[in-house]
């Protein structure tokens, strides 16, 4: 009970650092201004969106293991992040952040 409460907290404070962060590590990094910074927030909503209609069919096929699932794609988003080098990369993160922390 304890792992898996501290693994959920874990999880929803890795999925909300990327919704609070995302506008000054766009900007400190030099990705772009505030408008990229938008655009940013925006996929990471249209992620949450795309999820919500996908759910049901990845809960079928993941069973009992959807957290978990959830954990690695929130890994694999964060390890995106350090590699951002443009743009493009650091809305894939957003929306593939967003796709996990909606799980």
């Amino acid at each position: 009970m304890w792992i898996w409460s501290i693994t959920f907290l874990i999880f929803i404070v890795g999925g909300q650092t990327y919704a609070n962060s995302a506008p000054a590590i766009i900007t400190e990094m030099k990705l772009g201004d505030s408008v990229a910074a938008g655009y940013s927030l925006a996929i990471f909503a249209l992620g949450g969106l795309i999820m919500g209609f996908a759910f049901g069919k990845i809960t079928n096929i993941s069973k009992n293991m959807t957290l978990s699932v959830g954990r690695i794609l929130l890994s694999i988003s964060f390890l995106f992040r350090v590699f951002v080098q443009n743009s493009f990369f650091c809305y894939l993160v957003a929306f593939i952040c967003r796709l996990s922390f909606s799980m």
